[in-house]
């Protein structure tokens, strides 16, 4: 949009560009004002964002580009809202015509306006020059009244001639005695048409030989295009051959539709087990109850260290401040759940000032 769209009158569906002044409490211009917001209102509907926003021109004036859906309606109000502290929110109307929408009386053209008609209805309508020459509706009247007059009627009007009902004082003319139009050419009309005739022989012999060299050219491609067709291998033309083309395409085009369905099913198996969560990447996943206790199962059997199962696992760490535990001769003995099966045991060293000094898993 170009600031040639600023136009005095705005037009329906119609792009459209307009200015508004932002002032503060005090009456005061703002400018620069901050996270400027354009909403536009159709026929009296629910503001919305316009899809431009409002730019600003400095010393307090903005602009907003208005595009031609934004503008078709009978009405169209704006407003331009910020976040600058006591700045008001300029707001303006626009009413985009139509065809229809204004009638327009013409009193005055080119400035002068004539005496008041005596043309009932007529609205007074001023052609000040047309042509060089003063002008009026008066003179539309005049000229049906009475015809056209020079000094009074200035637009030439239709003149009616009387119907010819007799024709007489003509004498026939025959022969070359007719007058000739122009300066001659011959001598008479008789050798004027000869002069025409031996023109157009001319024309139409040399018309003739350029329409022969031309045959002549299409004769020598069209031949050499024969050559090249009656070389082809299969003629396109048998029926027979033609229909067993097709009859093969089809079979392969069968083969590629079954092929499709087989595996458009197959996929369409795998996708119906797919989950409704997540519906896409990065959207969260909603794991059902079952899911839940297989992953926090999964974690008590991950080994400590990390990168695979088994060895020293989580569970087992934490075995040892709930579940049964002994010392026997040295050995540590952790037990299951049921505090009798053994989970695992370590090695431990003791000392007289330190009864527990280590303890070594196995």
């Amino acid at each position: 949009m170009a600031a040639s769209d600023a136009k005095p009158v705005p037009l329906k569906n119609t792009a459209f560009r307009a200015y508004v002044w932002m002032r503060d409490n005090d009456g005061d211009l703002v400018s620069g004002a901050a996270a400027l917001d354009s909403e536009v209102s159709i026929d009296g509907g629910a503001f919305t964002d316009c899809t431009n926003e409002a730019t600003d021109e400095g010393q307090g004036q903005y602009s907003i580009d208005l595009t031609a859906s934004e503008m078709n309606g009978d009405h169209v109000g704006y407003i331009l809202k910020t976040t600058t502290t006591d700045a008001k929110s300029p707001t303006a109307d626009f009413y985009p015509q139509e065809a229809d929408d204004i009638k327009v009386s013409v009193t005055h053209w080119a400035g002068t306006a004539v005496a008041t008609p005596t043309i009932a209805g007529v609205p007074e309508v001023d052609v000040t020059h047309l042509n060089g020459v003063a002008q009026s509706l008066l003179d539309l009247k005049d000229f049906a009244d009475d015809g056209y007059d020079p000094s009074t009627n200035k637009v030439q009007g239709v003149v009616l001639v009387d119907t010819l009902t007799t024709y007489t004082g003509n004498t026939p003319q025959t022969g070359d005695s007719f007058a000739r139009l122009g300066a001659p050419v011959g001598a008479s009309i008789s050798a004027d048409l000869q002069i025409i005739d031996n023109f157009l022989d001319t024309e139409i012999a040399a018309i003739l030989a350029a329409v022969d060299t031309e045959v002549a050219a299409i004769l020598a491609d069209t031949g050499a295009i024969k050559a090249k067709t009656d070389n082809l291998p299969v003629d396109p033309a048998d029926a027979s051959v033609l229909a067993g083309l097709i009859a093969a395409l089809e079979a392969k085009v069968d083969i590629i539709d079954d092929f499709l369905d087989t595996e458009i099913l197959a996929i369409k198996s795998k996708t119906d087990n797919l989950p409704a969560s997540p519906a896409a990447v990065g959207s969260a996943m909603t794991l059902e109850a079952g899911e839940r206790a297989a992953v926090a199962d999964r974690i008590l059997g991950r080994s400590r260290a990390g990168g695979a199962d088994g060895g020293r696992t989580v569970g087992q760490a934490l075995a040892i401040l709930r579940n049964k535990w002994s010392i026997a001769g040295g050995i540590l003995t952790v037990t299951e759940d049921d505090d009798t099966t053994p989970l695992y045991t370590a090695t431990v060293t003791t000392a007289a000032s330190d009864p527990v000094q280590a303890v070594d898993p196995a």
